[in-house]
């Protein structure tokens, strides 16, 4: 199975020897003759000067709760609301901060991966046939105007990303025994992935991969990734694939300090502009206009942070369909009160196409599924695409269709 061109540093070259091991590692390496096990600890980052913020802000936020406690007003409330949000957010990126950890655990037939601090944040278990190998990613954030390099474990589902801020020769050389471990352990990983660093100065390639790629029968997997929401359902008349939602902690985290910090705030003015914050009878004549007027930007804003975390909160139960008929696909979504359906004729269809985001793989700055499985008439139009999928789910998808479909496919 071709697992399409991963876009990569190009290490092929004499002047970009094997990294070799630093003499002294930063992460905790566990070596045994059938697995590697490598624990992060997460460092850097501002935790000092988060610490002291957060105990002078500890003492305001106390004293708010007093005076809610006191005087439980709805200005009171809506006043310390931001405060409150920030104390939670910092605290939990103090948290992480100091205690977060990362494990990785490669085996020959799996790699197993947890996220903890304190508690068990995340985990997941990757089957070591979906595993494509090893390479550096690069942060969507930056810190002081510069993008974080981490490791990136390339898989046919979503990707494990880990070990950010490491020395540029020990992340090379962990790329290389990784990689090295998967070698001598199974199949052959794809040769664009064997990396290694080339010091603090490196540029990414221009993404060739961002292009298609036409999937024949040979091309597809036998069935879907170990992590993925699709199913397929076959029925008399044809065959359906369906996707649940799923609700996403981080987003859901981040859009509700956002909406409490920001809302917050807008509802702070919006009591005083009306008068029902404590010791303030408001604003009055062109004074009360000027700030109402004021406050139209800042609550559209807010009112789509809102709309975001709606939408968030709502994705569980998002039902998505994709139902192949005798001659005609129908994309079906349906939301709470809200149905929305596509339909396209099929006449002969020319090709499948994997189609890859244009955005660099390489970089996390992507989306975490970003393939796309496009039907090509023969007139070369596109006729539909089933998007944000991961490589594997849509050569599964490719796969079906062209088994059970193949009159669509003109020779």
């Amino acid at each position: 199975m071709s697992s399409g061109n991963l876009t990569a540093y190009d290490r092929s070259s004499d002047s970009n020897p094997v990294p070799a091991r630093p003499q002294r590692l930063t992460v905790e390496l566990f070596e045994q003759p059938d697995s590697i096990a490598i624990r992060n600890k997460r460092a850097g980052g501002p935790w000092v000067f988060l610490l002291l913020w957060l105990i002078g802000w500890t003492v305001g936020c106390v004293f708010l709760v007093g005076q809610v406690i006191t005087e439980p007003e709805l200005g009171m409330i809506a006043f310390a609301v931001p405060f409150w949000a920030s104390w939670l957010f910092v605290a939990g990126l103090l948290v992480w901060m100091i205690f977060g950890q990362e494990t990785l655990v490669l085996k020959p037939d799996e790699a197993l991966f947890l996220r903890t601090a304190l508690v068990k944040l995340s985990s997941r278990r990757i089957p070591r046939d979906e595993i494509q190998g090893f390479r550096e990613c690069r942060s969507k954030h930056t810190e002081n105007d510069e993008h974080l390099w981490g490791i990136e474990m390339v898989t046919l589902g979503k990707p494990v990303r880990f070990a950010f801020r490491l020395p540029d020769r020990e992340r090379a050389w962990l790329v290389h025994a990784l990689n090295g471990f998967l070698e001598s352990t199974g199949p052959d990983i794809d040769p664009g992935l064997r990396l290694s660093a080339s010091g603090a100065h490196r540029s990414l390639l221009s993404s060739t991969s961002a292009g298609n790629e036409v999937i024949d029968l040979d091309d597809t997997l036998p069935g879907p990734p170990s992590e993925t929401a699709w199913q397929l359902t076959e029925e008399v008349d044809g065959f359906t694939f369906s996707e649940q939602g799923r609700l996403h902690p981080g987003a859901l985290g981040t859009l509700l300090f956002i909406n409490a910090f920001w809302n917050g705030i807008v509802l702070v003015f919006v009591l005083a502009l009306f008068g029902f914050m404590p010791m303030d009878e408001g604003p009055e004549g062109w004074e009360w206009w000027g700030m109402f007027v004021f406050l139209i930007p800042f609550e559209a804003i807010g009112l789509a942070m809102f709309a975001g975390l709606i939408a968030v909160m709502l994705e569980p139960f998002r039902h998505t369909k994709w139902c192949f008929e005798q001659d005609r696909i129908v994309q079906r979504t349906f939301w709470p009160l809200y149905t929305h359906t596509k339909s396209w004729n099929v006449a002969e269809l020319d090709r499948l196409e994997l189609r890859r985001s244009k955005s660099d793989s390489n970089s996390s700055l992507g989306d975490k599924s970003p393939f796309g499985l496009a039907f090509v008439a023969q007139a070369n139009t596109d006729l539909c695409e089933i998007p944000n999928l991961t490589e594997g789910e849509a050569r599964w998808l490719a796969g079906v269709v062209l088994e059970l479909r193949p009159d669509w496919f003109g020779e």
